[in-house]
């Protein structure tokens, strides 16, 4: 990657898809992720470092006749920087898209030979009475179990040191219901410790939140609490002021806020509504959440009475 007027102020996401066809040239299925390249920071007029990556053939290369290979790298506004190190001469809602679809075909794959591995197995996530969640691989599924549409989520990824791509087919929303819902995550894979599949909260001044169709989440992408709940939150790069309800086994619910590196409790409702709070912004923790979370000192009560009409979100 080569910049040119413009430095790249934070790393982006150099990313490999790859499209199977038949032997007649149609598309089997959907375009799928095969590499991704972390761009990290570079300055105006200079050229990223070198990186390759191998690709292994898996069972469905071998069975397609053959694999088109394409880029894609999108670049928004904030990813930019001047040579003096400030904002770019460009309009805030600058977005450009880098792809090449007539990029490189490989065909006549009938020797290789699979290895055992080659096609990763679903791994259980999570179960509830209403539904079986699996990982496998690039995507989650989840079986509604006859109760409901059955989804899958196409995984984006987040680094260790917190840096994060989102997949727009991999966002979930919590039903509403009980006074509170409306949550949306991103469903992620960490790209280091085990590789788990945990959901990021997307909070309401989330750049990202403009690559969510909010149609098609809300109509085929929400799902119940109990659901939910069976996919890890993330625990180790929390938003600040993120809230989250907990839900141990024969827990309370009390709410919590993510302060100054640590969850602390919120003791009341007047608490809660003084410090400007909002229910539709309560994330659902999964059961083994405090298991895995950092908690602190609790809040100091409000000593303010709750308010009556408290609006339950923003603007409202």
């Amino acid at each position: 990657v080569a910049t040119p007027k413009y430095g790249l102020r934070s790393g982006r996401t150099l990313r490999i898809n790859k499209e199977l066809y038949d032997e007649d040239g149609e598309e089997i299925g959907n375009a799928s992720p095969a590499v991704r390249f972390h761009i990290r920071a570079i300055p105006a007029r200079s050229t990223s470092t070198l990186q390759t990556q191998k690709y292994t053939l898996k069972q469905e290369d071998v069975d397609a006749a053959s694999i088109k290979f394409t880029y894609e790298l999108v670049v928004e506004f904030q990813h930019l920087r001047a040579a003096d190190g400030g904002n770019p001469d460009l309009p805030t809602n600058f977005e450009e898209e880098f792809t090449d679809d007539g990029a490189f075909v490989i065909g006549a794959l009938a020797t290789p030979t699979p290895t055992a591995t080659a096609v990763p197995r679903p791994v259980l996530i999570g179960s509830t009475n209403s539904a079986t969640i699996t990982d496998r691989g690039s995507q989650v599924y989840i079986d509604r179990r006859g109760l409901g549409r059955d989804l899958t989520l196409t995984l984006g990824w987040i680094a260790a040191n917190g840096d994060r791509e989102f997949h727009p087919l991999g966002f979930i929303r919590q039903a509403v219901g009980d006074g509170s819902g409306g949550q949306t995550y991103a469903v992620v894979r960490r790209e280091f410790g085990n590789r788990g599949v945990v959901r990021i909260w997307v909070s309401p001044d989330s750049p990202q939140r403009d690559r969510i169709v909010w149609s098609r989440v809300n109509t085929f992408y929400t799902v119940p609490v109990d659901v939910l709940r069976e996919i890890p939150l993330d625990s180790m790069h929390p938003a600040e002021n993120q809230l989250v309800r907990r839900f141990d086994p024969g827990g309370d619910g009390a709410i919590y806020v993510f302060r100054n590196g640590a969850w602390r409790w919120i003791p009341d409702i007047p608490t809660f509504e003084a410090e400007g709070f909002f229910w539709c912004d309560v994330t659902a923790a999964d059961s083994k959440f405090f298991l895995r979370a950092t908690t602190g000192t609790a809040l100091s009560p409000s000593g303010t009475a709750a308010t009556p009409n408290y609006p339950n979100c923003h603007n409202k």
